[in-house]
């Protein structure tokens, strides 16, 4: 993650080296990365050179992510999947932005929800990203909040036939993705990297500018 255009323009490699004292490796084919939000001119430019890695600005498949962490302190949890549906794209997109509007508004700790069609790829594929304040209110409140009262939502979500494929993964604290998996079993698919160590560097603050 940047927090900003000139955090983003500033060398990987060494950042990377500066961090961890080692260089940077790309893979001979080539790596991708998949760019949720809306792009400014700026970031399109900034990206559009690349080779290696390749950035790919994708067509919003709906949801959201906030500007806030709504003063809700961490540890947070990321989720990362890559999702394929049965659905049209523009079903996939309206379920998902139904549940989605739903935590919105119900689910303060759940700080982002949205996805990117993997048009250049597959048209009936998205790339998922979901961000927690922390467990109790970002995880477990989503989950919870939604089963109760927006199951109709989510049941013309699952209309959509979508499955989770790839290597998915999860950022969380020690001790949290057991309890995860424990509350979603389906959950079980994720591969989980704690914070502060498997190379992921140090936790985010996702309050600092609140």
């Amino acid at each position: 993650m940047f927090d900003s255009m000139a955090a983003f323009g500033a060398s990987h490699e060494k950042a990377v080296a500066a961090a961890y004292g080692v260089t940077l490796a790309k893979t001979p084919i080539g790596d991708k990365c998949y760019i949720w939000g809306r792009p400014t001119e700026v970031l399109k430019a900034a990206t559009a050179a690349s080779t290696n890695p390749v950035y790919h600005i994708g067509k919003s498949a709906g949801g959201f992510i906030r500007g806030t962490g709504n003063g809700i302190a961490g540890p947070p949890i990321f989720f990362f999947s890559k999702r394929t549906f049965t659905s049209t794209p523009a079903e996939y997109s309206a379920a998902f932005q139904g549940v989605a509007d739903y935590w919105f508004s119900a689910v303060p700790g759940l700080i982002g929800a949205m996805g990117v069609f993997c048009d250049d790829e597959d048209p009936q594929a998205v790339w998922d990203l979901r961000v927690f304040s922390n467990f109790a209110d970002g995880f477990a409140a989503h989950f919870a909040m939604a089963h109760a009262n927006a199951l109709d939502k989510l049941v013309a979500l699952l209309g959509t036939g979508f499955k989770i494929v790839g290597s998915p993964l999860m950022l969380a604290s020690a001790g949290e993705p057991e309890k995860m998996v424990a509350g979603n079993p389906a959950n079980g698919v994720y591969t989980p990297y704690i914070w502060g160590q498997d190379n992921v560097g140090a936790m985010v603050d996702l309050t600092k500018d609140d």
